[in-house]
């Protein structure tokens, strides 16, 4: 992964956590916690061209802060990785740094939370092979974009069971075709509410 690359997702994921924290802190009126943060485990089924599908393993934290009763700012930071892939001896290590919008409702008479969020950010790829036009390379990096949701189970004030997160999230590396890529996430995980 690039010096540079690294320096600056860890800059914003610095800056943002900074200000979530600080909202959170300043906005403690709002009903419903004004800051979560979810840490989870992860599964993404993800595919090769020519089209073999394989599983990744990895985790995840998320945070989100109430802007309204039902509106939130999220930033989801997650890593994923596979040893290797159908029809190659290489893996993937997969990070993204993803932030957006969120809309979170809570179901009459019911204790569970459900979600919905659309995402946009960095996606960077590396121990792997990218071909492009000039031959391959190791690593990667390219847009990102989530669209997902889940459903959260509070067990006290401070904290719930994220009993499900499943989300589409598209990047866009070099793979010799559409650099296109397609992916389903899926996790669980804990939820903390401040």
């Amino acid at each position: 992964m690039g010096t540079n690359f690294r320096r600056t997702m860890l800059l914003v994921g610095a800056c943002m956590l900074s200000a979530l924290c600080a909202w959170g802190q300043a906005h403690t009126s709002l009903p419903n916690a004004p800051l979560e943060v979810a840490v989870d485990f992860q599964a993404m089924r993800a595919n090769t061209v020519p089209g073999a599908n394989f599983w990744t393993q990895g985790g995840g934290v998320q945070a989100n802060a109430r802007i309204t009763r039902h509106w939130g700012l999220s930033a989801d930071f997650s890593g994923q990785h596979t040893g290797t892939m159908p029809g190659s001896s290489a893996g993937l290590d997969l990070i993204t740094v993803l932030f957006g919008p969120r809309y979170t409702l809570t179901l009459p008479h019911r204790r569970f939370r459900i979600y919905g969020q659309a995402l946009g950010g960095a996606a960077h790829g590396s121990n792997s092979v990218f071909p492009h036009s000039q031959g391959t390379t190791s690593s990667a990096s390219g847009v990102a974009m989530l669209v997902g949701g889940g459903v959260d189970y509070p067990i006290s004030r401070h904290l719930a069971v994220r009993a499900l997160d499943a989300a589409w999230l598209r990047t866009t590396f070099l793979n010799g075709t559409t650099t296109v890529q397609n992916n389903l996430r899926l996790g669980a995980g804990l939820v903390f509410r401040f």
